[in-house]
């Protein structure tokens, strides 16, 4: 399975010809996603709104491939400004209430300056055709 922006309405990134999501070998890797909504605007001002984006983003990709937050493994995620990491661990725990994946959060530059928060997930996927490489 690979999902590309258009496939979620996302016109920012059916124009960047953006890779959103692909499986292999029993797993969906989630590229880093932002506080974007499907028009490519920033939702938000603070951590707490970007965050709830974020994950409104991830539940979209997950909803598409069929699958849920209970099958998330793994999430990278990565903050502009670390000092706001308890406003973006409440929307995290908000979103995963009954288990918190593996995770890593770190700072970092994020890719625009009005960015504060940007996760990536891995997810397990079952398919019919598990075996092989799809995409």
């Amino acid at each position: 399975m690979l999902i590309r922006g258009e496939d979620l309405g996302w016109t920012w990134a059916a124009k960047s010809n953006s890779t959103i999501a692909q499986a292999h070998s029993g797993i969906l890797y989630v590229s880093g996603l932002v506080a974007f909504d499907a028009d490519g605007k920033i939702v938000g001002a603070d951590m707490a709104a970007q965050s709830k984006q974020v994950f409104g983003n991830l539940r979209q990709v997950l909803t598409h491939a069929g699958i849920t937050f209970e099958q998330v493994l793994k999430i990278n995620c990565y903050l502009s400004d670390l000092s706001q990491f308890r406003a973006f661990a409440d929307v995290r725990g908000a979103a995963f209430p009954d288990r918190l994946p593996v995770n890593t959060t770190v700072g970092a530059a994020l890719a625009l300056p009005d960015l504060l928060v940007e996760v990536e997930a891995q997810a397990f996927y079952q398919s019919d055709d598990q075996g092989r490489s799809e995409g």
